[in-house]
């Protein structure tokens, strides 16, 4: 976001959930190619998964191999 009156006070995407991505796909993380991006239903999962599901996509990552799924706050019937 580039509001004016917003501001991060921990980690945005590109400080934290791009280079976790980077060592999971790496050999060292284990080669993941297929992922997961779960979150709880509001903007900060919303934003940070479109950031990483454009990433994998940037990466080679088929959109197949790519699920994203959100659950309510509180949700626990899994």
């Amino acid at each position: 976001e580039s509001e004016r009156n917003v501001f991060y006070t921990g980690a945005a995407p590109n400080q934290q959930a791009i280079p976790a991505v980077d060592y999971l796909m790496s050999a060292d993380g284990g080669s993941v190619k297929r992922w997961v991006l779960e979150g709880t239903d509001y903007v900060y999962p919303r934003t940070t998964n479109k950031i990483l599901e454009a990433y994998l996509k940037s990466k080679g990552v088929p959109a197949e191999d790519i699920m994203v799924n959100y659950t309510p706050f509180g949700f626990s019937d899994w």
